[in-house]
């Protein structure tokens, strides 16, 4: 099964987790539906996805955040060179600001028709707690959007989704706005002629209370265009279709039909966020990622809440050094054990530049381990990681053609657990690697696998049996 994880952050938190709340579901990419919606911890979810469905792959993660914390701009910048764009966005934006340019994060997205880019503007405090929630939760991310930029559009009117508190109101490709039900008047007012003019495209989200919100703001909108027409047009002047103006002097059916059309009531508001990209239609997600600049994502996988790094280059002069010692230990192999010193060598210099001198390989990687504070019960790690990297060089040395290939390695002390995320040719090779592993004695889980361009990506859980 082939889907899309849609999550929709909330503004609560759970009581005993502490985590934020979230609607989330699923979009089925064949049947274009949402499915499986529900509201819950962030931390809950993955769990939820692993036991519910055995083999889902989630081609995609769009994570929607709520659109009062995104300031949707518009400015003009001449220079055509992305680095220089990004360089005067904060002194172009810095009036308009409240707060301190520094504390605030500009997500570039794409030109309007008009010339201007399109700008989002976000505190850095808010970026980084969604990702650290995000991350915690054992998610990853390929996309983070504002919810008022996935409010259904209508390319020759303002759309608005009506829920029971609070409403979305879209009125171009890249802008939007998030209010509460009760500032709908004040939200009219700061509208331009224009805008009003071209009427509203509404639809209802939520409970019950959502329609009954719904009616009362149609008929806010009805009663305010009506009461302010555009300039320089008389009341009924000329044929052809009903103008605001009209409205001044016609029933409040036509002022509703003229002024408002109602599209079918949603069962909540992460199905209207679903519309346009059930339809095929939205490029938001692809133009205007607010997961881009220091927020990029690095990789795929889950944040390890320290510096990954200097482990990560440790294990991976470990992980050479050890086949270069099991080479040697045959005479068949020792062209290639030579290969694999060089190789060694070579990246031990590129991690640990300021050792000019290396003596023995293995020995002075140790000495970053034990600097690095992986001692004692740390050494799992390398118990683990010494069979599972013979293991995949044997693997890869039979089938040469399709090898496998490592993407990323973490332990989990708590659990004594390594973590290897692959990139496979087929899944097939993942199960066969499994079955390799487990004939050591070694227990080992294969998660969730997810489809790539060129195969298939997954993490292997390893563990003692």
């Amino acid at each position: 099964m082939t889907h899309q994880l849609l999550i929709r952050i909330l503004e609560q938190t759970d009581t005993q987790s502490g985590a934020l709340m979230a609607e989330w579901g699923l979009i089925h990419t064949e049947l274009k539906r949402l499915m499986d919606v529900s509201v819950s911890a962030l931390d809950s979810i993955k769990p939820t996805l692993e036991s519910k469905y055995a083999s889902l792959l989630i081609l995609k993660t769009v994570v929607v955040v709520p659109g009062q914390f995104v300031t949707l701009r518009d400015v003009d910048i001449p220079s055509k060179q992305a680095r220089q764009i990004q360089q005067a966005l904060p002194f172009a934006l810095e009036e308009s600001l409240a707060n301190e340019v520094k504390d605030n994060f500009f997500a570039l997205g794409p030109r309007n028709v008009d010339g201007n880019f399109s700008v989002a503007v976000v505190t850095h405090q808010k970026m980084k707690y969604w990702i650290e929630q995000i991350e915690a939760s054992g998610l990853r991310m390929d996309a983070m959007l504002p919810d008022t930029l996935l409010v259904p559009r209508d390319a020759s009117r303002n759309t608005l989704v009506v829920s029971e508190e609070v409403s979305w109101l879209r009125w171009g490709e890249y802008q939007g706005l998030r209010f509460q039900n009760t500032l709908a008047p004040t939200v009219l007012k700061s509208m331009d002629q224009r805008a009003l003019s071209s009427g509203f495209t509404v639809m209802s989200a939520g409970s019950e209370e959502a329609k009954a919100s719904l009616g009362g703001i149609k008929d806010l909108i009805d009663r305010y265009c009506a009461s302010h027409p555009p300039e320089n047009q008389a009341v009924g002047d000329g044929e052809g279709p009903l103008n605001a103006s009209d409205l001044l002097n016609d029933s409040d059916a036509k002022q509703t039909s003229q002024q408002t059309q109602s599209q079918p009531h949603l069962l909540t508001p992460l199905h209207a966020f679903a519309e346009e990209v059930l339809a095929g239609k939205s490029s938001v997600a692809s133009q205007f990622n607010l997961l881009q600049g220091q927020y990029k994502p690095k990789g795929p996988g889950i944040s390890l809440g320290f510096n990954w790094k200097p482990l990560a280059a440790v294990a991976a002069v470990w992980f050479v050094t050890t086949i270069s010692v099991e080479l040697l230990s045959a005479a068949k192999f020792s062209s290639e054990a030579d290969q694999y010193q060089q190789q060694a060598e070579s990246l031990y210099h590129s991690y640990f530049p300021k050792d000019k001198r290396i003596v023995d390989v293995k020995s002075q990687t140790v000495a970053h381990l034990k600097r690095a504070g992986i001692t004692g019960a740390g050494a799992g790690m390398l118990e683990l990681l010494h069979p599972a990297g013979k293991a995949l060089h044997q693997f890869n040395k039979k089938s040469p053609a399709s090898p496998l290939k490592i993407n990323r390695v973490s332990f989990e002390e708590r659990l004594k657990e390594l973590r290897l995320d692959i990139s496979a040719h087929q899944f097939d090779q993942l199960d066969q690697l499994k079955v390799t592993l487990e004939k050591q004695g070694l227990s080992v889980e294969i998660g969730s696998a997810v489809a790539q361009k060129d195969g298939v990506e997954s993490r292997i859980k390893i563990k003692r049996g």
